[in-house]
């Protein structure tokens, strides 16, 4: 995010990082949006059998980055295979949101909280859902 504050402007030719109250605001704000749109896509991307194969690697192992099952005598980490499936796609919305090459401080931020992200989509899945009304041939209404 860049900014046209004379403030901040003067703080960047000097060598600082230090925003002034505004742009550190709008650059939280802009933080908070592109993380609910990170959710958001993710949710989509994974679909109801990617949340569920999560979901389930939290039941039966507490993590997802633990989790480790052998099949036909080979290991399946879940972190190296669904998990590099995820970080993939963390960074193809990125370039596709902003545009942007990703350089090593995003590749990284992807390698760290790639977890995180997919937990985010797990528990808004949690949630109850919100009761919406379903309406049924001859007038009766029924709640879903």
């Amino acid at each position: 995010m860049s900014t046209n504050c004379i403030i901040c402007i003067k703080n960047k030719r000097t060598g600082s990082d230090l925003l002034c109250d505004t742009c550190r605001r709008d650059q939280e704000k802009w933080q908070a949006e592109m993380q609910q749109m990170v959710i958001t896509r993710l949710r989509a991307w994974l679909g109801y059998d990617g949340q569920a194969f999560f979901q389930m690697c939290v039941e039966q192992y507490g993590n997802i980055a633990s989790a480790v099952w052998t099949e036909g005598g080979l290991p399946h980490p879940v972190h190296l295979r669904e998990g590099m499936a995820v970080r993939n796609f963390m960074r193809d919305m990125h370039m596709d949101l902003l545009g942007e090459t990703l350089d090593s401080s995003i590749e990284h931020y992807y390698d760290d909280n790639w977890v995180s992200a997919v937990m985010a989509v797990i528990a808004c899945e949690n949630q109850e859902p919100e009761e919406v009304p379903i309406e049924r041939s001859g007038g009766e209404t029924e709640k879903r």
